[in-house]
């Protein structure tokens, strides 16, 4: 059961601060010493916005953040203090992205302390630069100043910012070319986050409970280890659960508390009637087994 736009879009927004928070949970010291993860990304994100404005789709914008030539620039710590550091990530030297000399034995470069958590770093810029961008390039097609999504604040020109602007554009109204393209920045910025999180979504039948009104497939629908949803795959007109069919689903839902606890109670009913169905063959068959271990015996006698 995959997520709408909508469900993408908030989902981004709901979990943005528990992504930003990673940043700040280091391990060993890195160098520079004490560098706050996400003051330092911040600080760069005016920069990236121009340098990838160009791009139309998230993976373009990802190629750009993970994969590029090295191009350092002088960077001054809160503490006052100057260092190095690549103006596209936080990584120093050859290797991680960045080319290898031709010139370099790869044997030469061993291992180097990674700033913050890489790793968690990338899945920011890369749906911070996609949803901003996003945003400013679709405020553009208004003939608007493309800062007016963010009201002109550059302290508001951030994920949840743009996520909710985004959310205002899906409107009934919106050109399906348009809806397309936010869905599928919402979608990989989403799935992105979901991979760093471990908030992604899985599906599985549930085993040995077919749907109480039809016998269909059940699918339980987790969403980091919680349950969302319960389906019915069977469809619209051979099931006649008493709950709404999703067409995006093309199913049957049970999705709000009061749903899934009838479901389970009509499972628990069915699974009753089941039990005793069974019971009753069985002793109808053991039954019909005597009868015919009689007639043997009387045939024999």
């Amino acid at each position: 059961m995959n997520r709408t736009a909508t469900q993408d879009l908030q989902h981004v927004i709901n979990n943005w601060d528990h992504l930003r928070e990673l940043l700040d949970t280091h391990g060993p010291a890195t160098w520079p010493p004490a560098r706050p993860g996400i003051e330092y990304l911040r600080a760069l994100d005016e920069q990236d916005a121009a340098a990838t404005a160009g791009y139309r789709t998230l993976a373009e914008a990802i190629a750009h953040t993970l994969h590029h030539p090295q191009e350092l620039r002088t960077t001054r710590h809160p503490s006052g203090q100057l260092y190095y550091a690549c103006a596209h990530c936080e990584h120093v030297g050859e290797g991680h992205t960045h080319p290898i000399r031709e010139d370099r034995d790869p044997a030469q470069l061993g291992d180097r302390p990674v700033p913050v958590r890489l790793h968690v770093a990338d899945a920011c810029r890369a749906i911070e630069i996609a949803l901003v961008t996003l945003a400013t390039n679709l405020a553009n097609l208004d003939a608007v100043d493309p800062s007016d999504w963010y009201g002109q604040d550059p302290t508001r020109k951030t994920v949840p910012t743009a996520a909710r602007w985004l959310l205002g554009r899906l409107t009934p109204d919106t050109p399906a070319t348009e809806t397309a393209r936010i869905a599928s920045y919402a979608r990989e910025a989403a799935a992105r986050l979901d991979r760093v999180l471990g908030t992604g979504r899985a599906s599985a039948p549930l085993p040995g409970k077919p749907c109480p009104w039809c016998g269909g497939v059940l699918m339980v629908h987790t969403e980091a280890a919680t349950l969302v949803s319960i389906t019915c795959s069977t469809g619209l007109v051979d099931c006649d659960a008493p709950v709404p069919f999703v067409v995006d689903e093309r199913a049957r839902v049970w999705s709000t508390p009061v749903q899934l606890a009838a479901l389970q109670r009509a499972l628990d009913v069915a699974a009753k009637a089941r039990a005793e169905a069974e019971w009753r063959a069985y002793r109808a068959a053991a039954r019909r087994a005597q009868r015919a271990a009689a007639r043997g015996r009387a045939s024999a006698a």
